[in-house]
């Protein structure tokens, strides 16, 4: 295995931003000068809502991109993963395992870990306003959980967000679900020898 690269996205490259500064630019170069103004106002209410589009798809193609996965390349023994705030770092030399999950950050040898799991939550989506509050929910609640001999972090909880498509839609789902139950085989792996 190695690791996926996929490119970064820019807000300022999107379509639907370039189309929406292509036609402002339009109405100020082509309109009769007394038409601009008023023109340009009533572009502004689809070209609020092609930015706040665009801006929604970003963010899904910013977090599609923000994982960050190293599968003992070179066969180096360091086995990672990295999402916004939550790391999994496997060290097959010194046989440690360090995992992150917001401001907390600690360094386990291998025998402090006790199991692993994982859970995704999904539904519960009624198309009504409170749609993305349980979107949000059910990704908040979903990723790998491992527990380790620690009495104040005894489970710790790595994230993921899929890598093509959106958690919510089956093809986000079943990415995410691939990639846990990759990370499921590197512990087996790496920490039970399997």
């Amino acid at each position: 295995m190695s690791s996926m690269s996929i490119r970064k996205p820019s807000y300022f490259r999107s379509v639907r931003v370039l189309f929406t500064i292509g036609v402002a630019l339009l109405i100020v170069f082509k309109a009769k000068h007394t038409d601009v103004l008023g023109m340009l106002l009533l572009w502004c209410i689809p070209a609020f809502f092609l930015l706040v589009t665009a801006g929604v798809s970003y963010k899904h193609k910013k977090d599609n991109a923000s994982t960050v996965d190293c599968f003992n390349e070179g066969n180096d023994g360091f086995w990672s993963h990295e999402f916004n705030d939550s790391k999994l770092l496997l060290n097959e030399k010194q046989q440690t395992i360090t995992i992150k999950n917001g401001a907390n950050e600690k360094t386990y040898p291998f025998s402090s870990v006790i199991s692993w799991h994982f859970n995704l939550d999904s539904g519960g989506y009624d198309g009504g306003f409170g749609t993305g509050a349980i979107r949000q929910q059910n990704l908040n609640n979903s990723g790998l959980f491992i527990e380790v001999k620690d009495v104040m972090f005894p489970e710790w909880q790595i994230r993921f967000y899929p890598q093509k498509g959106k958690f919510h839609q089956d093809t986000g789902y079943k990415d995410m679900e691939m990639q846990i139950k990759r990370w499921l085989r590197v512990l087996s792996q790496v920490i039970n020898k399997e």
